[in-house]
Order: structure tokens, then sequence, then C-alpha cells
């Protein structure tokens, strides 16, 4: 009997370049993880694990997951990541500037 992570893992291998992401509602779908929810908070957590535990070099972006197979697929994931990254960065010094400034 195949556990819940390797079911996953095996769904991820599955879904290999953009064009066959799948969505966290998809592997909910396919896991029968609860889909109420339109955050797939419970299958975006199993994924994570899933993909920490197996060392698989999936990316995602705002339409699903998927096993990079090209340099311009892992490129594009990298700098989506990056302005992620830059953006928290920069709300980050925001906070600890406005804090400065109001308890001086």
């Amino acid at each position: 009997m195949m556990s819940e992570m390797e079911k996953l893992r095996n769904i991820l291998l599955c879904h290999k370049g953009k064009i066959n992401q799948i969505t966290s509602r998809g592997v909910s779908e396919l896991i029968v993880y609860p889909v109420d929810d339109d955050t797939q908070v419970v299958s975006r957590s199993k994924i994570k694990k899933c993909i920490e535990l197996y060392d698989l070099p999936v990316v995602a972006d705002n339409k699903g997951y998927f096993i990079a197979t090209t340099k311009e697929e892992i490129d594009r994931y990298n700098a989506n990541l990056q302005g992620r990254i830059d953006k928290i960065e920069k709300r980050k010094q925001k906070a600890n500037e406005t804090f400065k400034e109001i308890n001086k």
C-alpha cells in the first residue's frame, strides 16, 4: 500500500513542465484532501512537505505546480521568488523605519 506522500510524489512527478502543471485544488481532488477552502491550505502544506521529503524540483506559479524541465522555467521561478523576497524586505524595512520614528 502506497503512503499518502508516495501518492503525492507520483502525482507531482506526472506534471513535468509548465504546460502540465497541476493546481493545489487538483491535488486535493486526487488525494481526497478537503476542497472547500479556496486557499487549499491542506494540499499546499502537504505539497511543500513532499517536495522536501523527496527533494523534488517542483516549482509553482499562480496557476499551479510542476517539475521544472527547462532553464527558462527555473529562471522564471527564481525571478518570481526574488521579486517576492524584495517586496517582503521592503515591507520589513518600512515597518522598522516607522517603528523607530514613532518610538523616538
